[in-house]
């Protein structure tokens, strides 16, 4: 999946926010009985009133990147079953981290550019993406989607080229 033409398609919903401004920065994050898990998750980023979600494969190490809105699968009713078993066993939570630190920095900043990221096993595994000054890399990593802000990458990830078409 790294022909330049596959990745121009993978990154296509990306490719129509360049040069506008982020204004929702969001997190799928893990909720437990005890609290929320706020360590991975899926990325979901709004550019006014169109939003790209970036979310891992379910091979574990390609990055999905698509324009649908991030979906929970137990909205709605829920039977006293499925209840208790979120209880239970928890559930994912969509989180606007917008006014976090260090996520606030890039809030109301254009996009810049961003750069497709390859793992050692040449899978598409993520994005580094640029609002002007400020980097952060979108990264799956063993079925973990991790956020790794400025313009390191993890161990055993490379850019594989700069710029996209």
């Amino acid at each position: 999946m790294t022909s330049k033409q596959a990745v121009v398609e993978l990154f296509s919903p990306l490719l129509r926010e360049l040069g506008h401004p982020l204004t929702r920065f969001e997190r799928t994050h893990y909720e437990l009985p005890g609290g929320i898990s706020e360590r991975n998750g899926d990325v979901q980023l709004t550019f006014g009133s169109r939003t790209v979600h970036l979310a891992g494969a379910a091979n574990g190490a390609s990055l999905i990147v698509n324009d649908i809105p991030w979906a929970d699968p137990f909205a709605g009713p829920l039977d006293e079953e499925t209840r208790a078993f979120l209880e239970k066993a928890g559930r994912w939570v969509l989180v606007d981290v917008s006014a976090m630190h260090p996520n606030a920095r890039v809030i109301g900043v254009e996009l810049t550019e961003f750069f497709p990221i390859v793992d050692d096993a040449e899978f598409c595994s993520g994005v580094q993406l640029w609002f002007e000054e400020e980097a952060f890399s979108v990264i799956v990593d063993g079925d973990e989607v991790e956020l790794v802000w400025g313009r390191d990458l993890l161990p055993g990830h490379r850019l594989l080229w700069a710029g996209v078409p």
